[in-house]
């Protein structure tokens, strides 16, 4: 069959009911019903209406037993396949990529009575599917590209909670053109006979050929590239279907050269070391915690890490029992073997129970953040440390809500007093205010072997790098990296606050600066003292802001954190109220406010409009803030004056 004229553009009801056969009236029937009867929408448009993709509807048409498009792939329009496909190859395959590299994946090549079939899989992982999905090119000659469908399947979690699914994509050619899959019309023919240099597989982007003029030979063929186009996801079973034979399915961390290998003589699951759910690290964790005698120093740190161990035990111990070795349309290659636990252990975590005492958790969480920071990086309690740090901060942030509003000053200003790592260019005149202010490390070497400096380095730099360490007046750590290439520009990654006891010093002369040197900036407040120097303070970033930049001049989600950022230092509010303040509550960046339109805030129009460097006031940032907690007030959400 010739390729399918496949169309990017989304449907509405309208076109769904139209590609489908059926009346808009009985497809608005259907969708309107509870549950609906048509697919989920793929997505919808500005005005909200839903829209599916066409391999969607052609999907759902073959599902329910309606007739599918007459230009729907094969897949959706084949019979059930009463017979096994013709295997070509299975196992590992290296690829070809980019700039001289090479990708190895797990593959199989079918041949079916409608085209071939590629499954495949990267060992590596990392990226998206959709940059990938044209490797399979290189496992088939391009004159079967037109007819090709491409099988991606996800790494499936242990628990399988929902049928599991593989991205469909298409192969054509660089330029769009589809060489006669018949005939092999516009296919440069080669000699067998010649050996093909660089293996079986290579080369093959160079067989097809552009449009040559009248009576031009083959020495007008060009270097052409594939072009994979994802369709659609379809569940194994429905690819099963078509097919006529069931698909391997692996679960993440399973997929390794060792257990493919394996997999080509076994026809049946079989068991593997658990490299899928964690659980040896957890396990091992434990065991240091034991040993470092964390029970009796910090009881509650251990019974957070206990009680998240249990509950992972159980929840891996569930996923193991629900999973079977195979389902509709695929079977499991590889399990991991069920966690063996110590019966003393399993003991300690059965009996553990968290300590509710909130006044203890706060002492324990600020004990260990600060004996975690300075830890040398081989040290066997560094990361047990770490873990229940989290741990135990999660747990103080809950009972920080269960308490009197006395009691919950005290425990938020533990709770928010930490470090997070804070990352932008080393560049611009605040950077230059702040380098004044910083102090070069004297002993270098004993300071990269810290867990705290070790966590600003680049992962994959050298410890004794160029690059350069400096202390700021409350002894954080900020380290200058060298630059990836002669011209790239410096980065700088520091330790930032996150409390706001630096607040309290700043004064009416307090300007807050930032510079526009890269995609992120550098937000501190300058605070001029009497001797003639200048103060300068990080701007706290909010703990819970799921970023780790600030950012000015448009209205995105990194300014929305400055916004935020500077919304909690000027009134100050607990993070969970400054939260309901930020720009959700969709502030207008106009002045044009009327009854109809969205409240103006005039710190929120200022981070998101500024050009050029951002100096804001500090007291006119209070006025500012307060205007802003008075309008939300009047809205009835509750945020406190």
């Amino acid at each position: 069959m010739g390729r399918p004229q496949w169309g990017n553009e989304p449907h509405t009801l309208a076109q769904f009911a139209r590609r489908a056969g059926i009346s808009e009236g009985r497809a608005r029937g259907l969708f309107a019903a509870k549950p609906s009867g048509l697919p989920e929408p793929d997505h919808t448009d500005a005005g909200g209406r839903p829209m599916w993709w066409p391999a969607t509807i052609d999907s759902w048409c073959a599902n329910t037993g309606r007739p599918v498009s007459d230009d729907a792939l094969w897949l959706f329009q084949a019979e059930p396949a009463t017979t096994a496909p013709v295997e070509l190859r299975r196992g590992l395959v290296d690829i070809p990529g980019s700039y001289g590299t090479h990708r190895r994946f797990f593959c199989i090549v079918w041949d079916t009575a409608h085209s071939h079939v590629i499954y495949l899989l990267p060992l590596d992982g990392g990226e998206h599917y959709d940059w990938i999905a044209e490797s399979a090119a290189e496992l088939i000659e391009p004159r079967w590209w037109p007819t090709a469908v491409v099988v991606m399947p996800f790494l499936e979690e242990l628990g399988l909670e929902r049928d599991p699914i593989a991205y469909i994509y298409t192969l054509s050619s660089d330029d769009g053109s589809t060489p006669d899959a018949t005939t092999g019309a516009g296919i440069r023919t080669v000699d067998a006979t010649r050996p093909r240099a660089g293996g079986l597989f290579s080369g093959l982007r160079n067989l097809l050929v552009g449009p040559t003029a009248s009576g031009a030979g083959a020495g007008a063929s060009r270097r052409a590239a594939p072009h994979a186009e994802w369709i659609t996801h379809l569940t194994l079973e429905e690819i099963a279907r078509a097919l006529g034979t069931r698909l391997p399915l692996w679960l993440a961390g399973t997929l390794s050269e060792e257990h493919i290998t394996r997999s080509l003589a076994y026809d049946r699951t079989f068991t593997v070391p658990d490299t899928s759910t964690g659980w040896n690290v957890v396990q091992q964790r434990l065991q240091r915690a034991l040993d470092g005698d964390l029970v009796e120093q910090h009881p509650a740190a251990w019974a957070v890490l206990a009680v998240d161990a249990m509950s992972r035990l159980r929840a891996i111990r569930a996923a193991q029992a629900r999973l079977s070795d195979s389902g509709p349309g695929w079977y499991l290659v590889a399990r991991p073997v069920p966690p063996a636990v110590p019966v003393e252990l399993e003991g300690r975590l059965s009996a553990a129970a968290l300590v509710e005492c909130p006044s203890q958790v706060a002492d324990e969480l600020a004990a260990l953040r600060t004996a975690e920071a300075d830890l040398d990086i081989d040290d066997p309690l560094g990361e047990v440390y770490a873990e229940a740090s989290e741990l135990l901060s999660l747990q103080l942030g809950k009972q920080i809500q269960d308490v009197g509003e006395s009691e919950r000053a005290a425990l938020t200003k533990v709770h928010e007093k930490t470090l997070i790592t804070y990352s932008s260019a080393w560049a611009g005149p605040v950077i230059e205010a702040w380098k004044a202010t910083l102090q070069p490390v004297a002993d270098r070497d004993a300071a990269v072997r810290l867990r705290r400096v070790r966590r600003l380095l680049h992962p994959d730099e050298a410890p004794h790098s160029d690059a350069t360490l400096y202390h700021d007046p409350a002894g954080r750590y900020v380290v200058v990296n060298p630059p990836r290439s002669p011209d790239a520009e410096r980065w700088f990654a520091a330790e930032w606050p996150t409390s706001l006891e630096a607040v309290a010093g700043w004064t009416d002369k307090t300007i807050l600066a930032a510079d526009p040197v890269s995609n992120t900036t550098t937000l501190v407040a300058l605070t001029p003292t009497d001797d003639g120097k200048m103060w300068v303070d990080p701007l706290p970033m909010p703990l819970s802001s799921g970023r780790d930049g600030f950012a000015y001049g448009y209205s995105g989600g990194t300014p929305t954190v400055t916004y935020r950022a500077v919304l909690r230092c000027a009134l100050p509010l607990h993070e969970h109220q400054t939260i309901r303040i930020a720009p959700r509550m969709r502030w207008d960046i106009t002045d044009a406010h009327t009854e109809e339109n969205r409240p103006v805030s005039q710190l929120w129009k200022t981070i998101a409009t500024a050009q050029g460097p951002l100096r804001l006031s500090w007291p006119q940032v209070q006025l500012w803030a307060r205007a802003d907690a008075d309008a939300v007030r009047r809205t009835g959400t509750g945020v406190p004056s």
